[in-house]
């Protein structure tokens, strides 16, 4: 496997099928954080949206994080091209200002989530592809063709959820905070061998994180020192929805 030339490289990122398990697991993000409406019934985020694991996983997280994730959901979803409400507030579709709610807290929740069920998906790629390492996946998304085959899949992602048009400035937005925290999450987690933390916090945020009413994800990063990222993985995998998406055990 020869990382160092641009068509082997792009063999192997088609080989082990990176841009496709990108799409199916940040869709199962963007299936819940930008859940759809009645005219949207069709759509194949209907049916993740509707399982038994996506309704644990909305019934997930504190208030405050629920009402960010939900934020402008009967408002025609967040605008992410339009101006700045008053004190950086939240616009949503229709014009309304959720002056609750600031731009940039929504911008690294949406984010957040988004990351955590990406590196999910490459973690599950890893454990069901053996003749990928998690230094040869580094090794991927650290080069430019790497980085625009999964930029490439969040905002193929994020199109097909119907909150965002195809080639918007809010597409470029929000794909650009998620990347950003793709590969210092690799770094911190050890190549994704970490993501959901030891045993021990694993549990402990599940039951003090996770379960509602929860409690703010400040306070949570504070007892066990994982990263916001590491938080909504370790919910998203409790949940059971990723593995009910793939097939695969949980």
């Amino acid at each position: 496997m020869i990382l160092s030339q641009p068509s082997g490289l792009k063999k192997c990122i088609a080989s082990i099928g990176l841009s496709l398990i990108s799409i199916g697991t940040i869709s199962v993000g963007t299936a819940i954080l930008f859940r759809a409406t009645p005219a949207q019934a069709a759509d194949p985020a209907t049916a993740i949206e509707e399982s038994e694991s996506a309704q644990r996983l909305m019934q997930m997280f504190s208030p405050e994080i629920q009402k960010t994730l939900n934020v402008c959901r009967e408002q025609g979803q967040v605008n992410l091209t339009a101006d700045e409400g008053a004190n950086g507030a939240v616009v949503c579709g229709d014009g309304t200002v959720q002056a609750e709610i600031p731009l940039q807290t929504y911008l690294n929740t949406a984010s957040d989530f988004l990351a955590a069920s990406a590196l999910l998906g490459l973690r599950q790629q890893m454990e069901t592809t053996p003749q990928l390492t998690p230094e040869q996946l580094y090794a991927i998304l650290s080069t430019t063709e790497g980085k625009a085959v999964i930029q490439d899949a969040v905002v193929a992602a994020l199109v097909q959820s119907g909150a965002i048009e195809a080639n918007s400035d809010g597409a470029a937005l929000l794909s650009n905070q998620v990347m950003d925290k793709l590969l210092p999450t690799m770094e911190q987690t050890n190549n994704l061998r970490t993501l959901l933390g030891t045993e021990a916090q694993y549990k402990q945020i599940v039951q003090s994180f996770c379960t509602a009413p929860g409690m703010p994800i400040e306070q949570a990063q504070q007892q066990t020192t994982l990263s916001p990222v590491q938080l909504y993985a370790i919910c998203i995998q409790e949940s059971g929805l990723l593995n009910e998406t793939t097939g695969t055990s949980r």
